[in-house]
């Protein structure tokens, strides 16, 4: 299984932060990974996530940009739902 990971970040200084991430939930991969510690070797990944796909993060200077940095779809459209960017806004 495909597991899919996105987040939009808002830093100190006002700048926005996008991170997405693309891995594949393999049992077999876990155990191999688990296997193959080495006390020469810095473990930076999570203990058994494996290390197939991709991690890809942006900085941007406002959150149109950081929204344009998503392709189109469905996971884009879920992040601006829950960010209320797609929120009417009513002029009176």
């Amino acid at each position: 299984m495909e597991t899919l990971e996105a987040a939009v970040y808002r830093t100190r200084g006002g700048k926005f932060v996008t991170t997405l991430s693309k891995y594949r939930d393999d049992p077999f991969a876990k155990a191999v990974a688990a296997l193959a510690v080495s006390p020469f070797e810095s473990d930076e990944s999570e203990p058994g996530r494996p290390t197939t796909g991709y991690n890809k993060a942006g900085v941007h200077d406002s959150i149109e940009a950081a929204m344009d940095w998503f392709k189109p779809g469905r996971l884009t459209d879920e992040i601006r739902r829950k960010l209320g960017l797609d929120e009417p806004v009513r002029i009176e």
